[in-house]
Protein backbone atom coordinates (compact mmCIF):
# COMPACT_ATOMS: atom_id res chain seq x y z
CA UNK A 1 0.00 0.00 0.00
CA UNK A 2 1.21 3.26 -0.76
CA UNK A 3 0.92 6.80 0.92
CA UNK A 4 -1.56 7.75 -1.07
CA UNK A 5 -4.00 5.40 -0.38
CA UNK A 6 -3.38 5.92 3.30
CA UNK A 7 -5.11 9.09 3.23
CA UNK A 8 -9.16 9.68 3.08
CA UNK A 9 -10.29 12.28 0.44
CA UNK A 10 -10.52 14.33 3.03
CA UNK A 11 -7.14 13.83 4.74
CA UNK A 12 -5.57 14.18 0.94
CA UNK A 13 -7.44 17.75 0.23
CA UNK A 14 -6.29 18.85 3.24
CA UNK A 15 -2.50 17.84 2.57
CA UNK A 16 -2.62 19.24 -0.94
CA UNK A 17 -3.73 22.85 0.69
CA UNK A 18 -1.22 22.19 3.54
CA UNK A 19 1.82 21.42 1.07
CA UNK A 20 1.10 24.39 -1.12
CA UNK A 21 0.77 26.64 2.44
CA UNK A 22 3.92 25.43 3.67
CA UNK A 23 5.51 26.29 0.54
CA UNK A 24 4.47 29.32 0.32
CA UNK A 25 5.88 30.47 3.65
CA UNK A 26 2.97 29.66 6.14
CA UNK A 27 4.08 28.48 9.77
CA UNK A 28 1.77 25.87 11.33
CA UNK A 29 0.93 27.31 14.96
CA UNK A 30 -0.56 24.92 18.16
CA UNK A 31 -3.06 27.30 19.62
CA UNK A 32 -3.34 24.86 22.94
CA UNK A 33 -2.35 20.80 23.69
CA UNK A 34 -6.17 20.84 24.18
CA UNK A 35 -6.96 21.35 20.82
CA UNK A 36 -7.02 18.50 17.98
CA UNK A 37 -6.26 21.30 15.49
CA UNK A 38 -3.52 23.60 14.41
CA UNK A 39 -3.86 27.00 12.79
CA UNK A 40 -1.91 28.63 9.70
CA UNK A 41 -0.21 31.55 9.67
CA UNK A 42 1.58 33.64 7.99
CA UNK A 43 4.52 36.27 8.45
CA UNK A 44 1.48 39.29 8.45
CA UNK A 45 0.05 37.35 11.44
CA UNK A 46 -2.94 36.58 9.19
CA UNK A 47 -4.74 33.33 10.05
CA UNK A 48 -5.55 31.17 6.64
CA UNK A 49 -9.34 31.76 6.86
CA UNK A 50 -11.52 28.13 6.93
CA UNK A 51 -8.67 25.80 7.10
CA UNK A 52 -7.45 24.31 10.57
CA UNK A 53 -6.11 20.59 9.77
CA UNK A 54 -5.68 18.24 12.80
CA UNK A 55 -3.18 17.60 14.49
CA UNK A 56 -2.97 14.02 13.49
CA UNK A 57 -2.54 14.73 9.79
CA UNK A 58 0.32 16.69 10.73
CA UNK A 59 2.05 13.78 12.63
CA UNK A 60 1.28 11.60 9.89
CA UNK A 61 2.47 13.77 7.02
CA UNK A 62 5.42 13.62 9.02
CA UNK A 63 5.59 9.86 9.56
CA UNK A 64 5.13 10.23 5.67
CA UNK A 65 8.52 12.45 5.61
CA UNK A 66 6.29 14.77 3.53
CA UNK A 67 6.99 17.61 6.20
CA UNK A 68 9.90 18.25 8.31
CA UNK A 69 10.48 20.36 11.47
CA UNK A 70 13.98 21.65 10.88
CA UNK A 71 14.14 23.07 15.01
CA UNK A 72 13.41 19.06 15.61
CA UNK A 73 17.19 18.75 16.03
CA UNK A 74 17.11 21.19 19.03
CA UNK A 75 14.32 19.01 21.33
CA UNK A 76 10.97 19.21 22.38
CA UNK A 77 9.53 22.43 23.07
CA UNK A 78 7.64 23.08 26.24
CA UNK A 79 5.02 25.90 26.52
CA UNK A 80 6.41 28.96 27.59
CA UNK A 81 4.41 30.90 30.07
CA UNK A 82 3.43 34.35 28.51
CA UNK A 83 2.73 37.34 31.25
CA UNK A 84 0.39 40.25 30.61
CA UNK A 85 -1.31 42.84 32.97
CA UNK A 86 -4.63 44.09 33.32
CA UNK A 87 -6.32 46.90 35.40
CA UNK A 88 -9.80 47.90 35.29
CA UNK A 89 -11.49 50.80 36.66
CA UNK A 90 -12.75 51.90 39.24
CA UNK A 91 -9.74 50.75 41.97
CA UNK A 92 -7.43 50.45 38.28
CA UNK A 93 -5.28 46.90 40.59
CA UNK A 94 -3.13 45.35 38.27
CA UNK A 95 -3.75 41.74 37.85
CA UNK A 96 -0.74 39.78 36.43
CA UNK A 97 -2.36 37.15 33.71
CA UNK A 98 -0.35 34.00 33.11
CA UNK A 99 -1.04 32.10 30.12
CA UNK A 100 0.51 29.30 28.31
CA UNK A 101 1.69 30.91 24.84
CA UNK A 102 1.12 28.83 21.34
CA UNK A 103 3.86 26.70 19.92
CA UNK A 104 5.09 28.16 16.25
CA UNK A 105 6.17 25.51 13.67
CA UNK A 106 8.16 26.49 10.58
CA UNK A 107 7.68 23.21 8.35
CA UNK A 108 9.63 22.45 5.23
CA UNK A 109 8.09 20.59 2.54
CA UNK A 110 10.58 17.87 1.57
CA UNK A 111 11.26 16.40 -1.61
CA UNK A 112 9.17 13.51 -1.19
CA UNK A 113 6.18 16.20 -0.49
CA UNK A 114 7.58 17.89 -3.43
CA UNK A 115 6.99 15.12 -5.73
CA UNK A 116 3.53 14.13 -3.94
CA UNK A 117 2.10 17.92 -5.09
CA UNK A 118 3.07 17.32 -8.39
CA UNK A 119 1.50 13.76 -8.71
CA UNK A 120 -1.78 14.92 -7.29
Amino acid sequence: MNDQERLTEDERSQLVTLLEALQTGWAVVDEAENFNYVLLVNESRSEMEGFKPSKNLIHKLERMRLIVDPDAAFGSRPREPGVHYESSAPDWEVKTIKTLLPIVYFYKVTPKGRDFLGRT
